[in-house]
């Protein structure tokens, strides 16, 4: 091993240390940690813990339900066993599976980005290692696993099986990376660009790659064969009807799709989040070094710009709408979800201008490295799970706090009942606290059900949205993935602290039909001041010093 390698090793070393102390905050504080909670904490999660729960984990296809969810869910909409997420979910505690997930979406990223550059784009190391660690300090999404954090590691498989470097390894990662893939959140932009690279091949340079070929039908088949479950629901089950069949595109015109693109391409969007201000400004320095005529960085950025327009106007494009009423896949696919590998070109981008900048000023490229890597560590937003100091400033509900486990443990003790034997419904908060609390709710988070359901729970909560025609009317049913108890007078989002001492005035539910559907306990974060008007009886408030909630437990009488 000579001096360079030895270098290359001990800076590493480095880039991994910092990765560590990125996400020591979890180890120390444990389930004190703030969290994400939107799109995470209340969704996928908690679902893989509901299903290991559940016993049906492995029942066969078209078999099984999960009785806790909406009175009884069936299985193949859980996703499949083949997903290592779940399997953490057998074997490790909530938390433990929350914290383990994290390790590995930021350690694979800090590798398989290092491996990208330094092969394939810029050849310095320095470079590859410092803009690998800061890809690897981004907020990535929890539920989604490796599906941003590990494409660069994909992507170097891929290149080495193309190029005829590939060894042992590259089919490993071939063959494992597409378990931790979310083929539906991002996993098929990345399917799509390899069987482009294949076509490429073919058609520009004459050249049928059988090795390409087969790492593309690997990737294709394993992505398909996790989701096998999601497949079977909504292509060959022709009982199921998916309440996504009426998913509805946001009111748009071509004006309104060109500013949120524009907002997509500066400030990066939902879950995807590239947090690249610093990245563009380097690539903005780099270009006028280079008077504007570097292709490749130019061929990157309208790369980013194109898919900012394009998952827009996939959002909610009004020229759309009659195409989308005839075919139901452009409603029920979330194809706006191209963006989710924008961070992956942002940071080649970076990468790229790094080496044009270093050549002439390289203090200005590694001050760059410094301030993203900077800026990363110590970055706290709402939206974002954040780790690092970001995670110390973070104003976040813990994983504790959230889930309250205690508080609801007393509520199952009042109560003195089987859990199986009764249904809950939450006003307030997250039907998913119920949920971990291993409670059987009418109301959920799901990303698929049944759309018969929808219909009946929409009945109950019909005057609720008749006051909010413009807002959640259009939300629950253009949308409908969060079946909640929305309230009029409880302006989203969907949870109310006990500090905030909301108060509802007149709810207007039907009782009747939340008693249909299995409702007999009501779990509200607020009070509701007509309770008895509209059938239900409080039978005791619930709160205790060591979580954010105050539960006013009703009694679901049908009136």
């Amino acid at each position: 091993m000579d001096l360079k390698q030895c270098r290359e090793i001990k800076w590493f070393c480095v880039s991994l240390l910092v990765v560590c102390l990125y996400l020591l905050p979890f180890f120390v504080l444990w389930e004190d940690a703030p969290v994400l909670l939107n799109d995470n904490l209340d969704n996928v999660m908690l679902f893989n813990k509901v299903l290991a729960d559940s016993g049906q984990a492995f029942a066969p296809l078209g078999t099984g339900e999960i009785p806790a969810v909406m009175g009884g869910l069936q299985r193949d909409i859980f996703g499949s066993e083949f997903n290592p997420i779940l399997w953490m979910y057998l074997l490790l505690s909530p938390f433990a599976v929350y914290v383990v997930n994290l390790v590995i979406m930021h350690v694979v990223a800090l590798i398989g980005m290092f491996l990208l550059l330094k092969k394939y784009f810029v050849k310095d190391w320095r470079i590859a290692l410092g803009v690998a660690t800061a890809f690897a300090l981004l907020p990535f999404l929890p539920l989604i696993s490796l599906t941003i954090a590990g494409t660069p590691l994909a992507l170097y498989a891929l290149f080495n099986i193309r190029h005829n470097n590939d060894r042992f390894f590259d089919w490993l990662i071939v063959l494992f990376v597409p378990l931790f893939f979310d083929l539906v959140l991002g996993g098929f932009v990345f399917l799509g660009f390899s069987f482009a690279l294949f076509a490429w091949d073919w058609f520009k340079h004459k050249r049928f790659n059988k090795k390409l070929l087969l790492a593309v039908v690997l990737l294709t088949s394993i992505s398909f064969l996790k989701e096998y479950r999601l497949v079977y629901l909504m292509f060959f089950n022709p009982n199921f009807v998916s309440h996504r069949v009426e998913f509805l595109g946001y009111p748009n015109n071509f004006l309104m799709i060109l500013g949120r693109s524009a907002r997509s391409f500066i400030f990066s969007s939902g879950h995807s989040r590239s947090l690249h201000w610093i990245i563009a400004l380097c690539v903005l320095v780099a270009l006028a070094f280079q008077r504007f005529k570097n292709r490749f960085l130019l061929l990157l950025i309208f790369i980013i710009a194109a898919a900012c327009l394009f998952g827009e106007i996939m959002k909610g494009l009004d020229l759309l709408e009659p195409l989308k009423a005839n075919f139901s896949l452009l409603r029920t696919f979330g194809f706006g979800r191209v963006i989710f590998m924008l961070p992956v070109v942002w940071f080649i981008a970076f990468a790229v201008s790094l080496k044009v900048i270093l050549k002439r000023k390289p203090i200005v490229a590694w001050a760059f490295i410094f301030l993203q890597i900077a800026f990363l560590f110590c970055y706290t937003e709402w939206g974002v799970q954040e780790g690092g100091i970001g995670t110390l400033l973070s104003d976040k509900m813990s994983y504790g706090e959230f889930y309250s486990t205690k508080l609801f443990d007393e509520i199952d003790g009042f109560i003195g009942l089987p859990k199986e034997s009764y249904k809950v419904v939450s006003i307030g908060l997250h039907p998913a606290i119920a949920q971990y609390n291993r409670f059987y709710t009418v109301d959920s988070y799901q990303s698929n059900y049944p759309l018969d359901y929808k219909h009946r729970f929409r009945v109950v909560i019909e005057k609720e949205l008749d006051k909010s025609p413009l807002h959640l009317k259009r939300y629950f049913d253009g949308w409908g993935s969060r079946c909640y108890v929305f309230v009029a007078e409880l302006p989203l989002p969907y949870y109310y602290t006990k500090d905030l001492n909301a108060v509802v005035k007149n709810l207007e539910l039907n009782t009747v039909a939340l008693k249909e559907l299995g409702g007999e306990f009501v779990f509200s974060s607020v009070e509701i001041l007509n309770a008895e008007q509209t059938g239900l009886k409080l039978l005791k408030v619930f709160e205790r010093n060591d979580s954010p909630w105050k539960i006013w437990l009703y009694k679901v009488e049908a009136i």
